[in-house]
């Protein structure tokens, strides 16, 4: 089945990267990188934010240094592969975008590899002693290296799953529902055993 487009929509504020489906929304703090909900976010005739591509759902953030810049993981293609019996549609994801929650970077040019912060840490590496800019070449680097590890693993391994409806816990739903019918079956037992021993006693 061919990729779909989806349902989130992702917008940039001043402060926020704003993520959107429907009454919901998650506002991601451009300075420290906080997550906290909101309530329904209308965008007409609004001058302030810009419109990312729309997205599947959110991974996660993360930052490769203590002292480094966050970056939030987006799912930004995905595959319908199929319906699990209690009806949770089930997603193979096929790309990510990581976007950059710096102030001093631009999320509107979250690529699947973050060109701009390439570009912050060579300007910073300009300047400073040959010591510190060894430092922050290799770091960089590593950075990099470790980015591009990320995204190969999600965009070409095809390994990653998700879903949505019907709960949408896709590593535990079938086990839950064997759990739940087997508990039913041992509930149904005992009440079967206690009824012919009143029966017995009788």
């Amino acid at each position: 089945m061919e990729g779909e487009e989806g349902s989130i929509e992702v917008r940039v504020t001043a402060d926020h990267v704003v993520l959107k489906n429907g009454l919901h929304s998650l506002w991601c703090s451009r300075s420290d990188g906080r997550l906290h909900p909101g309530n329904e976010v209308s965008w007409e005739d609004d001058g302030n934010s810009e419109r990312l591509k729309s997205a599947h759902g959110v991974i996660g953030k993360l930052k490769f240094f203590s002292d480094g810049e966050w970056k939030l993981l987006l799912i930004s293609e995905a595959r319908r592969v199929g319906k699990l019996p209690h009806g949770g549609t089930v997603f193979c994801i096929e790309s990510i975008t990581v976007v950059p929650l710096s102030e001093k970077l631009n999320p509107m040019d979250a690529t699947g590899v973050d060109d701009m912060a390439w570009e912050l840490v060579g300007q910073v590496v300009g300047g400073g002693g040959r010591e510190k800019q060894k430092e922050l070449r290799d770091r960089e680097k590593l950075e990099r290296r470790l980015t591009e590890a990320l995204l190969r693993m999600f965009n070409e391994s095809q390994s990653f799953y998700f879903c949505e409806g019907g709960g949408g816990d896709l590593t535990r739903s079938l086990q839950r529902q064997k759990h739940h019918q087997l508990h039913q079956q041992h509930s149904q037992q005992q009440q079967q055993q206690q009824q012919q021993q009143a029966c017995d006693d009788d």
